[in-house]
């Protein structure tokens, strides 16, 4: 017999095959990594040890991590959604599987250190992106970020502020 409290825990990977490909809402995070609110409906890790900043961003993101686990980072393009504003993401366990993380098409970076920058280059396009960290215990990290070379931070913020 299932554990009752694991039949009440939803799996985020089981709303559709494409969830991965999805963003649903926007944390904020200023330079220092500092929460500056939301928009939409974040379908993110609600409390995690890594933080990413500027988010939204135009150049350079900052990944801090908490501890010294290390993680395989994917950096996947999405598209937004909003048919998912009504979920509670926060009591969502992600499960995705490693050999379905490199079957997407992604950017993946090793983090080994506690801080590291990513500059974005051109072959970045502005957009929504999921950021996928991804360890050997087979944990996983979700962060949504938005990118857009062509916008400040004030410029960015209104703007998604419009989008969902």
């Amino acid at each position: 017999m299932e554990d009752p409290e694991m039949m009440n825990e939803p799996d985020c990977s089981a709303i559709d095959e494409k969830s991965l490909g999805l963003v649903t809402g926007i944390r904020f995070f200023d330079e220092t990594g500092s929460p500056m609110g939301q928009t939409g409906n974040p379908n993110v890790t609600a409390e995690n040890p890594i933080s990413v900043y500027p988010n939204p961003n135009n150049a350079v993101i900052g990944i801090f991590k908490q501890n010294d686990i290390e993680y395989e980072l994917f950096i996947i393009p999405c598209e937004k959604d909003t048919m998912y504003s009504d979920i509670e993401f926060n009591d969502y366990k992600f499960q995705y599987s490693i050999d379905l993380l490199y079957t997407l098409h992604s950017t993946t970076i090793d983090l080994v250190t506690q801080n590291i920058q990513i500059q974005f280059q051109s072959d970045f396009a502005a957009g929504y992106y999921k950021l996928v960290f991804y360890n050997a215990s087979e944990d996983l990290i979700i962060e949504n970020m938005y990118y857009d070379p062509s916008k400040s931070g004030n410029e960015l913020i209104e703007f998604l502020n419009g989008e969902f």
